[in-house]
């Protein structure tokens, strides 16, 4: 039998290994910064979410904006807000080559979060990271101490188009698709679980999931999001974390499409144009 001395010795083992892998991996991304092209050179984005937080931006007089999950960064560059982070632990571009009131930190978001100063507020926040449900709440909870009641978040991926998108794991996601005859890559994940907690959890905030009208979602044309406000003071309290992630954990085996079914109103569509009457404007 091993002994409980050679158990830990073992799981110590572990966490060293992982620790190992990824300095190995953080040495590996900073040789190849040099030949990611730079900030400026980045072509495309995904429009609709560059209109719909232009938008925001515009109705709230937005100064400050906060971005989980940079990618490519086409995003970020786009928005028209003078200060700008974001944050990816692996951004898909030379992150050191940003203009002035731009920053990209090369992070996950919990260590971000765990860093950032409480004194520092953002206008706009826009959720784009790991595509699971449960980092997408926390991300939000975090977000949300770092937020006034004026800020605005947008949810990205929160309404798949069909349930082999919306698995939790896109390995199985990518099986599906291909057993099915697919050839989409689209994955959007469990994030839609998200909208559920915030309802049940923290009523003091609204939400509406908006599209564009004639776009096709299926077809890469638009990406449905949840733009999220808060109606009332609130205070983010690791209890709510909690109770929210629990529910999350008992959606584990739901289906998105039977989530539609269930919660109607949750995933009822709205067209974007209407962002600036559920803003109050």
């Amino acid at each position: 039998m091993e002994s409980p001395v050679t158990r830990k010795k073992t799981r110590l083992g572990g966490v060293a290994l992982r620790r190992l892998r990824s300095t190995v991996a953080y040495i590996r991304r900073k040789e190849r910064l040099s030949s990611l092209q730079g900030f400026e050179s980045i072509k495309d984005s995904n429009s609709w979410s560059v209109r719909r937080i232009a938008e925001i931006a515009k109705i709230r007089h937005a100064k400050t904006y906060l971005e989980i999950g940079v990618f490519k960064g086409n995003t970020l560059k786009s928005v028209p807000i003078p200060i700008r982070v974001g944050v990816d632990p692996f951004p898909l571009f030379n992150p050191t080559n940003t203009p002035p009131g731009v920053k990209v930190v090369v992070s996950t978001s919990d260590s971000f979060f765990r860093w950032l100063p409480r004194r520092v507020r953002f206008d706009v926040v826009f959720l784009d990271g790991l595509h699971k449900a449960r980092q997408t709440l926390k991300d939000f909870w975090n977000a949300a101490r770092h937020s006034n009641q004026s800020t605005v978040f947008l949810i990205d991926d929160v309404y798949p188009d069909s349930d082999l998108t919306a698995m939790p794991s896109q390995r199985q996601s990518r099986l599906a698709k291909r057993l099915a005859g697919l050839e989409t890559s689209r994955w959007h994940g469990d994030v839609w679980k998200v909208l559920i907690a915030l309802e049940q959890v923290f009523p003091e905030f609204s939400f509406r999931v908006v599209n564009s009208p004639g776009a096709d979602s299926a077809a890469g044309e638009d990406n449905p999001q949840a733009v999220v406000w808060r109606t009332s003071p609130s205070r983010m309290t690791r209890t709510g974390l909690r109770k929210a992630l629990r529910i999350i954990k008992r959606l584990e085996n739901e289906r998105f499409s039977s989530a539609v079914k269930s919660y109607p109103k949750i995933f009822e569509l709205f067209g974007e144009d209407e962002i600036p009457r559920m803003l109050g404007r």
